[in-house]
């Protein structure tokens, strides 16, 4: 098993050497590095001259970059796949029920005598502010990256994805409550509007559901 100094040589050498992003991948390219390495450990190779040929067997530092950019391309579609899974389980029992709710309480919400008014938008301005603030520390998170553990990597980039969703679907509800009708197309078309609502707060909750299952794949896997 390689030392501590050695496994934090992989890790750089995987990170700033190669420009690896994707922690999944990386995980994975670092349980490979020590088998090999201890592979070749135990027939008396140097640890350097080791980590360089499990390199150049990746085809360098080209390889390792097209391989992520396949492994990304491979969990987006994976992910949009679990994602219209899971969006389907809101169609079904018992997830059917919240669906319903949401339906009917956005309905509700939209009739001309009680449509969303700029009275509520403190709570909206709160909101941004408070996610405004998160996003802020989560990229904080980011610069300070490199000095972080293996497992509080994965995590730090869960939670900016998971913070950079909401964010965006805040500022974008922000614009759109400026720059468009939004009262004036409710009022005329409640139906469809709540529809429509109903359908991206699910779309939501699935992303959600889909970074949550990572998280919790991350921790079991990664034990403290």
């Amino acid at each position: 098993m390689p030392t501590l100094t050695q496994l934090t040589a992989i890790d750089q050498h995987l990170r700033k050497e190669n420009w690896l992003l994707n922690e999944d991948l990386i995980t994975e390219l670092t349980d490979h590095y020590i088998n090999g390495i201890d592979e070749r450990l135990a027939q008396g190779m140097a640890f350097d001259v080791a980590i360089r040929e499990i390199h150049s067997g990746f085809g360098g530092r080209k390889g390792l970059l097209k391989m992520e950019e396949d492994y990304q391309l491979s969990q987006t579609k994976n992910n949009g796949r679990i994602i219209r899974e899971k969006i389907a389980l809101y169609f079904r029992k018992p997830q059917l029920s919240i669906t319903i709710l949401i339906l009917v309480y956005t309905s509700i919400r939209v009739l001309p005598d009680m449509f969303l008014n700029w009275g509520d938008s403190w709570i909206f301005i709160s909101l941004l502010g408070g996610m405004s603030v998160l996003y802020m520390l989560a990229l904080i998170h980011l610069i300070n990256n490199w000095k972080q553990t293996n497992k509080t990597k994965a995590v730090s980039q869960e939670l900016r994805v998971f913070l950079q969703v909401i964010f965006s679907a805040i500022s974008l509800c922000f614009y759109i409550h400026i720059w468009m009708p939004v009262e004036q197309v409710i009022i005329r078309y409640p139906l469809p509007s709540s529809i429509i609502i109903t359908l991206f707060i699910i779309i939501e909750l699935a992303t959600c559901e889909l970074l949550f299952d990572q998280l919790q794949k991350k921790s079991i896997a990664k034990p403290a």
